[in-house]
């Protein structure tokens, strides 16, 4: 399997520079897809897996994926090469990721490893593998999937999707309900803080404490409507803050 990555890119590097064109990312998806496609898709990393089984039977279509069960197209960082419009679904009660492939004798559904993952690009939004950062007050460390939803001069804003599960007894048999159990972090310094409420922004940024209660109290439609861009935008302001302050001493 090694090999086969190794050969993937040595391959591609050569096609690119032979014909002298100094690709951007369309070009390179390209030429990537073009030659997953001469080789099989069974003959490059993504192989590097574990055969999936669904193991929760789920009732009233609650079900534990982001967004949707089925497969949406994506784009992923795998064992340090670059994959394109791979058929993903993002397992948010296990943090995992899955993907069909097709192949000449059928269709293979591989759970991929997730230390292996560096990132991905689904449904338009920014994921990464975070891993090793300590957070704020805790002994714990992170290890998962982030989506970014604003990276800034001095902190960046992390959504960490998920789902918590609920066992439903019907008719003898053990159904299961997924519900969405979002949470949100700011990295500032290298420390990964929560953020559950205002408080917990006045805590990491009290010089911003005038800043941030003015922001709550003329945004209370955005908060009640849109909390991913309320927190995108509040984010975004004390970090222009903070950069001008930088900037100036």
């Amino acid at each position: 399997m090694i090999k086969s990555v190794i050969s993937r890119l040595a391959c591609i590097v050569f096609v690119v520079y032979a014909i002298q064109i100094r690709a951007q990312q369309a070009d390179q998806k390209d030429y990537y897809n073009w030659f997953d496609e001469q080789v099989g898709i069974e003959n490059t990393g993504l192989f590097n897996g574990i055969r999936y089984k669904e193991l929760y039977r789920i009732k009233n279509g609650k079900h534990k994926f982001y967004k949707s069960p089925e497969f949406q197209n994506a784009n992923l960082s795998y064992d340090g090469q670059p994959y394109y419009d791979i058929p993903l679904k993002y397992d948010l009660f296990e943090d995992q990721l899955i993907i069909s492939l097709q192949t000449d004798t059928g269709s293979s559904i591989i759970q991929l490893l997730k230390e292996e993952v560096a990132g991905f690009q689904l449904d338009g939004k920014q994921f990464v593998h975070l891993k090793g950062l300590e957070v704020f007050k805790s002994k714990d460390q992170v290890d998962g999937f982030y989506e970014v939803l604003e990276e800034g001069n001095s902190l960046t804003l992390y959504k960490k999707h998920r789902k918590l599960r609920k066992k439903v007894l019907e008719n003898k048999a053990i159904l299961n309900e997924f519900r969405n159990d979002d949470l949100y972090y700011i990295l500032h310094e290298d420390l990964f803080y929560p953020i559950k409420n205002k408080n917990d922004l006045i805590k990491i940024f009290p010089q911003r404490k005038k800043q941030i209660n003015a922001f709550f109290s003329g945004n209370k439609y955005l908060l009640d409507t849109d909390y991913d861009l309320f927190m995108t935008q509040i984010a975004d302001r004390i970090d222009a803050a903070l950069t001008t302050k930088s900037s100036e001493s």
